[in-house]
Formats: C-alpha cells, structure tokens, sequence
C-alpha cells in the first residue's frame, strides 16, 4: 500500500523534511504513514505499527492509540508548559541579578518562544482540519447549498420578443443562439455618402511603416497607435497618445460652468447621447469604407479586416457551450485592435458635427470670442453635443444622427439620451426642444465620465461620491479578521487609490481630506469588529516613507495638490491641445500661463489649478535654448541653485530682459555678465550648455533625470516641505523614527 496523506511542517523552511520523509516512504515498505512533524509523532506511529504486527486495521488503531497518547504529552501540555515556564521567568525577573540567573532566563525565554510557535502552528492547522473536516461532510446542508449555488446558476426559461415563454435545455438554447445571431448578422448598409465629410488623413508614410512584415495581430494595434493622433480628431481623447480623459471633463466643466451662469442670446443646449451596444453593431463594410476614405493602404485594410472577420462564437448555457456560428459584423471585445478600430467609425460621427460647424449649420459653444468653438466632445461611445438652443439647430443634429446611424448602424439609446439648457433658455423653448429631439429634457447632467458636471458652493455632490464608496470598502474589510499587513496593503492598493480620478480634476476641502483620514485611521487601529481602538501615533507620521519612521500612507490633501499639479505641468508643456488652448483664451488670452491670474467668474477646476501652481511652482525651472521665452529676473533657470532664480539686484532699465538677450552666436555676452551678475552666479549661468541650433526654451521638473513631472516626486516634494515647516526647517527625519 502506498501512503495516501502527508501532513507536511507547516513551516515554508521545513518543508524540506517532508520531502525527505516522501522519499524514504518510497523506499520502504508498504504501510500507510501520517506525517504530522511535531517532534515524537514519528516515534509514536512507529510503536503502533510494530505492535500492529503488520495487519492494516490493527496498524491503525494502534497509532491511533499512540498518537492520542502523543498529543496528551507534546501538544495538549504545550499550554501548561508555558505557563510553568512563564511562572520560573517571572521568579528569576525579581531575583538577583546573577550570572547563573541571567544565562536560566535566556534559556527560559528561548524555549517559551519555541513552545509558543509551536502551539501557533497547532491551532493553525487545527482551525484548518475543522474547516476540511466540515466541508467534506456528506451531509443535507451541504447537498442543499450546492444544489442552491446551481439552481441560481441555471437559466430555465426564455422569454422572446413576442411576449412567449420558452423552457427545455434545446428551446433555451436556440433562444440564446437565435438573438447573438441575429445581433452579429449584417443588415447589408449601402448608404455611405456620410464618408464624404471624412478626409484623407494617412500619408504615404504612415502606410509605409504599417504595411511592414508583421508576426502578431497585436502588432498592427501597436503600429496604428503611433499614429492616431494623427488620424482621429482633438475632439476624440480615447486610446489616443498624448490626451487623457481629463481632457474632455475639463473642458465639459468649463462649458458647463458657462451654461450655469449664460443668458446670452438664444442660449445653448447640451445633449447627453447614449450608443446602444456599440461594439456588436459596427458594419464591416462600414469600417472597410471608412479606412479606405482615411487613405490606409489596401494591403492594411486587408490584414485588419481578416482579423475582424476570422471569428467565430458560441454561448455558454448553463455551463455547456452551443452550437457555434460566424457572425458578418461586430468587433471583438478583448481585441486590441477593437478600440481603434472603433473610434475611427466614431471619427465619421465628428466629421459630420465638424462640417456643420464650418456651415454654420451648427454653433457649438464658445467660451470667449478667441476660444475653439466646442461643437462635440467623444470619448468612445460617451458623446457630449453643444449647440444652440433653437429649433433649426436641433434638426441639424437629428439630421447628422440619422444619416450616421443609416451607414454605421449605430443605435441612439433614446431613454438614456438627455438634454440641458444653459439658464436663460425659456422653459417652453426647452420643452419644444426636448420634443423635437425625442429625448428627456434635465435640468443638469448628473455625470459625465463618472464626475459631476456642475459644483456649486457646496460640494456635498462632489464628496459624498467618494465618501460613499470609501465607508462601504471600509465596513466590508472591517467584517474580515485582518493582521496589520493586510490592513496596510488594501489602504495602499485600495483605499488611498479610490480618490485619484476625481482628485485629478477637483481641489477638494481640506475638511473633506481630514474627514478621509479619520475614516482610514478609525480602520487602521481598529483592533475588533465595532471596537474603535487607540491611535497610538499621529497620522501624519504614518503618513511618512517607511525609511523616515512612517508606514508610507497618504495625505490626501498633499495628495490632490500632487495630482492636479500633472495639469499645471500639461498646461505649461502642450499649450496646443484642446483644453490647453480652451484654458488660454478664457483665462489668460494675451499672456501666458505662468503669470495668469483667477480672473472674472472662475470655474472650481481654474480655482483648484491656480492653488496647486502655487505649491508646485518651486519644482518648476527653465531648460534656456534661445532664451526667447525666459525672463531674467523672475524665472527659475539659474543651474544649481536652490531657488532658481537671480539673487543679483535688477539694474534699473532691464526689468523686463530676456535671457535671450545675454547670448550672441559666440555664446554669452561676457562683459553684459560681468555688469549684471554676481561672481557666483556668473559661474553658474556659464554651466548651462549652449548648443550650435537652440531650440525654443521649455519647462522642466527639477525632482525627476529625464525632467518630467510626475505625481510620485511631487508628493514627496510637497510632503518634505510640508514636514520641514512643521520641524521649525529642520531636514533630517532620522530623528523623528519610532518604528
């Protein structure tokens, strides 16, 4: 007989005792073993079966009998061990201080410390042994949970479009396989003329680089998003490099902040539309025309379209896959190409929003008389359309909406389709409107990518979001019997990154922050379910790097200043995107960001980006290339310096000198040098390396080699200046280590 269980040590280092034990049974001859690896147990099966004298059933009950007595002396004694032993410690603590003494206590410590692991690894494996032993039982509870488990799993009737109900394995199952069917089956579109708005966009280039040898389907996915920021429009952010999903709810909150407090003319309307299922439906045939019109390169066209057409599928009933079939449109989900693919039969949407805006068919929103005219804002199937609160522009958009859905095949959800009127629409305007675009008329859309469209004085919509589903995560882990480790991971990984989408956009109270921490703290040193335990340590010395004393948790206001300083830095290095050049015209149309000010009627997104300017800014320098753009006596672009800037008085005359105006085509103008500047920083100007072509001067991050902003080394910046001020300026943490 072969042994059929191993209870192995359950100490990771001495697992390899049970593996040489395995080994040795392998070897010998053939009797069941138990392994349990406590000292004695090995012993103590070895007597049952000698004296079961070779028959099985004896074998057993002997090292039963062995075993039992075993677990009296070695493991059931443990705890009285402990005791004894713990009772001689205490007896030599208030002795003399002998060396005999002093050498009994470490032995007596040592082996308190033994008995107690093992007693830990005891009840460990004891706690575990119920749970198999009770879950292995074969008994009615259990058949009647698992029979529980897949009644609720089992789909036992359909109910078809025409009201009829349909049981039976085979009936369920055509069912299913009758409405994927008809879902991923063409309905042949022939109407395409809405491509003529559509430009070419691929340049021989890029079809160059495309059509290249390929090995790997994910490859022409990674070979199209180098270029789509070429191809889709600025008013796509999706799946395209260099924009984010900031982007369109930044600029939604602008206009929507116009709207709140416009009363101009006509006034605007903002439509809310909503694609039904919009993967599924997208025409092959579309798509391939579509493609065709941007100027791919047929070859292209023809690897792409062979992987969106080698498809086929099967549902899953009730655990059991069905007949397969091959539907003639729809993209994959999962597909890496699937996402690109799709906004390019979205960009034939924005093509047509675009031409009506160059016809003057449709106005858009401005925000200022030198801002873009916002017409649309994509972010795949989530669409924002502005335009005009009149009845002529509401046929304009019905009328784009249903010539795209007669060549894509696209469906307008529309009861989830809404619409909003800025405040000076009358309210009878509003409901004609409505009517004519068959959808609901809001007062306000509640959200927009998951964020509130509208925040006024108070911020109760804006927080109690976040508040929300914070408490929940936190009342579900309090439920669990967690150590101190796994309360530090789920803060780290969960609860202090549920704040980072919507911090990224909105500067939040500072009482809202504190409220945030007092909610993780209360879970942090919680020691039993609805017990609130004792903060035995300042939170914002957890909050500091494990290296300086602290458990490296976060401050959320330090945090969120961190997090909208990414749009300072966005603001200040690509001053050509959309919501960059929104930003300019409305705020500082005839300067520049670094000197703009909050102006009239700011928004809550303008207020919050100015307040974390301000913090951020002593990050901040100037890399000098012509020195065309930099000033000499406000900007930071002195090298080495812990400010960055001139220390060396203003000479009257030059307040408003370029660094520009310092150099020649030999280098730096020395004798201007010596006039302005001090020795030292004479010095430290000349360190800067002047190349033969000097680009434009740009902005850099000082806390990062490749000088480039990120959140990390902002927050470590902002909470190091925030401790130094706190410390009376001193710089070493060493000191205020407690762990």
């Amino acid at each position: 007989m072969k042994p059929k269980t191993l209870y192995g040590w359950p100490s990771v280092s001495d697992r390899h005792l049970s593996w040489e034990l395995l080994r040795l049974l392998g070897r010998q001859s053939q009797i069941p073993w138990v392994w349990v690896g406590v000292e004695g147990c090995r012993e103590a099966i070895e007597r049952g079966v000698e004296k079961g004298s070779g028959n099985l059933v004896r074998v057993l009950n002997e090292c039963s009998k062995e075993l039992r007595a075993w677990k009296s002396l070695s493991i059931s004694g443990i705890g009285r061990d402990i005791g004894r032993k713990t009772k001689l410690l205490a007896q030599l603590n208030e002795g003399k201080r002998t060396e005999e003494n002093v050498r009994r206590r470490h032995a007596l410590v040592a082996d308190i410390a033994d008995l107690r692991r093992k007693e830990e690894q005891y009840w460990r494996q004891r706690s575990r042994a119920l749970w198999l032993k009770d879950g292995d039982r074969n008994t009615a509870f259990f058949h009647n949970r698992a029979g529980e488990r897949k009644r609720k799993n089992v789909i036992g009737r359909f109910i078809d479009d025409n009201g009829n109900e349909h049981t039976g394995e085979n009936n369920v199952e055509n069912i299913a396989v009758n409405y994927f069917e008809n879902l991923f089956t063409t309905s042949n579109p022939s109407i395409f003329e809405v491509l003529d708005t559509v430009d070419r966009r691929v340049t021989n280039e890029m079809n160059r680089l495309l059509t290249l040898d390929y090995t790997e389907e994910k490859v022409l996915a990674n070979r199209l998003k180098i270029f789509l920021g070429d191809i889709v429009s600025e008013n796509q952010s999706v799946f395209t490099p260099g924009r984010a999903i900031t982007d369109n709810v930044l600029i939604a909150f602008e206009l929507f902040h116009l709207m709140k407090n416009s009363r101009h003319g006509d006034g605007f309307m903002a439509i809310k539309l909503d694609m039904a299922i919009v993967y599924d439906r997208v025409e092959w045939g579309f798509l391939e025309r579509v493609l065709c019109v941007m100027g791919f390169d047929r070859q292209w066209i023809s690897r792409v379209m062979e992987c969106v057409s080698s498809v086929s599928f099967s549902v899953l009933i009730n655990g059991k896959p069905s007949r397969s079939f091959r539907p003639s449109r729809g993209l994959r989900q999962g597909d890496p190409l699937s996402p690109y693919l799709f906004i390019m039969c979205a960009e034939v949407l924005s093509s047509l929003m675009r031409r009506a805006v160059e016809t003057n068919s449709l106005h858009g929103i401005r925000i200022s008389s030198s801002a873009p005219s916002i017409s649309h804002l994509l972010f795949a199937d989530d669409s924002l359309f502005f335009a005009k609160a009149n009845l002529e522009e509401a046929n304009v958009i019905n009328n784009i909406l249903r010539r795209y859905a007669e060549a894509s095949k696209q469906l307008v959800n529309l009861d989830k389709t809404t619409v909003s009127f800025s405040k000076g629409v009358p309210i009878q305007r509003r409901s004609n409107l409505a009517t004519r675009l068959c959808i609901t008329e809001v007062e306000e859309h509640s959200r927009y990518l998951g964020l509130p469209t509208v925040v006024g004085r108070s911020k109760k919509g804006l927080t109690d979001i976040l508040r929300d589903k914070l408490s929940k995560r936190l009342n579900y882990w309090r439920g669990k019997t967690l150590s101190r480790a796994g309360k530090e991971v789920l803060i780290k990984a969960v609860a202090n990154s549920l704040p980072t989408y919507l911090m990224s956009i909105f500067k939040i109270p500072v009482n809202f922050c504190d409220e945030l921490r007092s909610l993780i703290s209360l879970f942090w040193w919680d020691h039993e379910e609805g017990k609130r335990g004792i903060s035995w340590v300042a939170w914002k010395r957890l909050c500091r790097p494990k290296g300086l004393g602290g458990m490296g948790f976060r401050d959320f206001h330090i945090f969120n200043v961190a997090l909208i300083g990414k749009q300072v830095w966005r603001l200040m290095t690509e001053p050509d995107n959309l919501w960059a050049r929104l930003m300019r015209a409305r705020y500082y149309p005839n300067g520049e960001f670094s000197t703009a000010e909050l102006g009239y009627n700011p928004s809550y997104t303008w207020r919050g980006i100015l307040e974390a300017r301000k913090e951020i800014w002593s990050g901040l320098r100037r890399r000098i290339g012509d020195g065309q753009t930099t000033r000499v006596w406000t900007d930071a672009w002195i090298p080495n310096s812990q400010a960055g800037r001139v220390l060396s008085p203003c000479v009257p005359g030059r307040e408003n000198m370029l660094v520009g105006d310092l150099l020649d085509e030999n280098g730096w103008k020395n004798d201007l040098m010596t006039e302005l500047f001090l020795p030292l920083e004479r010095d430290r100007i000349r360190q800067i390396r002047l190349g033969l072509h000097r680009p434009r001067d740009e902005w850099f991050w000082c806390d990062e080699k490749d000088g480039v902003y990120t959140v990390r080394s902002a927050y470590r910046r902002l909470a190091g200046e925030k401790d130094d001020l706190e410390m009376g300026g001193a710089s070493n943490w060493e000191r205020e280590k407690w762990l």
